[in-house]
């Protein structure tokens, strides 16, 4: 199976742009990493590691978790309820692999989160450090979204490709849809661009 990456950060509305637009991937996500401030659920408050993620990430990579479940596209969409997974680590670390936490909640910078599944340390390499996964849709509650374009939170995009799609094509593809953008959004896409390049999925 053939995967690559977008070599660029994009702001929000354009991932959903290249996610619905594009004639070479399968699947799409988006991922945006940072660090916040969780309590709740026993324990005192600490600094955890987040990966803010679309729920296609976990389709594309065609891994599951190995404690309930992942997010499901409903809870992509703004004003959905909030939800977690945890990093296999973190739930060692801080909860004991106890498979009760499913169903509880956690407080992460303030909102009440509820946990849905356990994500395994082995799931990818740049994984392994981070302590919870949170829908990417939370991020665009915050910054407004598709409603506010110029919005740069750096989201990286990795794409599973078609049967039979080479790189090149799939470069060619995003850079096409880049230049659409730019025409239709002058004022936040004159000086962004898209490209492709194969990256690792373990």
């Amino acid at each position: 199976m053939v995967r690559a990456g977008a070599e660029h950060e994009l702001f929000s509305a354009n991932f959903k742009d290249l996610r619905d637009q594009n004639h070479v991937f399968d699947a799409v996500f988006g991922s945006n990493s940072t660090s916040l401030v969780l309590t709740g659920a026993g324990g005192q408050a600490e600094r955890v590691d987040v990966c803010q993620v679309t729920s296609g990430r976990f389709d594309t990579l065609q891994k599951t978790p190995i404690l309930g479940r992942a997010f499901t596209i409903e809870e992509d969409k703004p004003g959905a309820p909030h939800v977690i997974l945890l990093g296999e680590g973190f739930w060692e670390r801080r909860f004991a692999r106890d498979p009760g936490i499913i169903g509880q909640s956690l407080t992460v910078s303030g909102e009440s989160f509820t946990v849905v599944g356990v994500i395994p340390g082995s799931f990818h390499a740049s994984w392994k450090t981070t302590d919870a996964f949170a829908p990417l849709r939370w991020l665009d509650d915050k910054i407004g979204g598709e409603n506010q374009r110029g919005n740069h939170p750096g989201i990286y995009v990795v794409g599973r490709m078609k049967n039979r799609v080479t790189v090149a094509q799939a470069r060619d593809d995003v850079k096409a849809l880049a230049k659409r953008l730019t025409e239709e959004h002058p004022m936040s896409n004159a000086r962004q661009s898209m490209t492709v390049a194969p990256c690792s999925t373990r």
